[in-house]
């Protein structure tokens, strides 16, 4: 008798710990905090875990910047049409990108140093 009840609380211990494990599989990091918080799995939005590498697409980027998509796209190709007829600007004048085979990338540190300087401050008050 004792033997089936070690061999079921065994069982039931290994049932738990699976499902357990199934159920955190949707707790994430955010901005390497300790603090967790649900993470639903939605493939039009980027995974936070994505955040965190080298590159961005143009949808990891917009949802940085708080944009769509298609904002973003739209932003870029009227600051490409300005800058076409510009033969010097400042650098970050523009939301700096890389464009490789016709698909945008962009570099979280570069994304900052653009809204750094493109940010006002009201000086005074």
């Amino acid at each position: 008798m004792a033997k089936h009840f070690i061999s079921g609380t065994i069982l039931l211990l290994c049932i738990s710990i699976f499902y357990l494990g199934f159920q955190l599989h949707g707790v994430a990091k955010v901005d390497n905090k300790a603090e967790a918080v649900e993470h639903e799995e939605d493939p039009s939005k980027p995974s936070i875990l994505n955040m965190e590498k080298g590159l961005w697409t143009l949808e990891e980027a917009a949802a940085y910047l708080s944009l769509t998509s298609k904002e973003l796209d739209k932003i870029i190709v009227s600051q490409r049409l300005i800058r076409m007829k510009r033969s010097s600007y400042p650098t970050y004048d523009y939301i700096p990108y890389v464009q490789i085979n016709g698909k945008f990338y962009f570099s979280k540190t570069k994304l900052d140093k653009w809204i750094k300087q493109s940010t006002y401050e009201e000086i005074g008050g």
